[in-house]
């Protein structure tokens, strides 16, 4: 059992890559700062399987909503051949 079963719906769209679903849901009013039941951000789930593109809709539509730098953000913005998130993600 992947323990998803809570996943939001945009959370779905963005893991199958479903870029016109996920601006629907959007559109809709879907947050997308949700997190499913175990903590895994929609941006997780575009990480895991959705694919570059949905990957950049779901950082954008996260920071629309709640405009940050995470860690792991400024680290790989650094110019340090991945060091700094190295350093971030030990």
């Amino acid at each position: 059992e992947r323990g998803d079963e809570a996943a939001p719906p945009l959370c779905w769209a963005a893991l199958g890559g479903h870029i016109p679903a996920f601006r629907a849901l959007l559109a809709a009013g879907a947050d997308p700062t949700a997190v499913d039941g175990m903590g895994r951000s929609v941006v997780f789930f575009a990480v895991e399987e959705g694919g570059p593109a949905m990957i950049q809709e779901a950082v954008a539509a996260r920071e629309a909503a709640e405009p940050q730098l995470s860690p792991l953000h400024v680290a790989a913005c650094a110019n340090d051949s991945g060091g700094a998130v190295r350093s971030v993600l030990a």
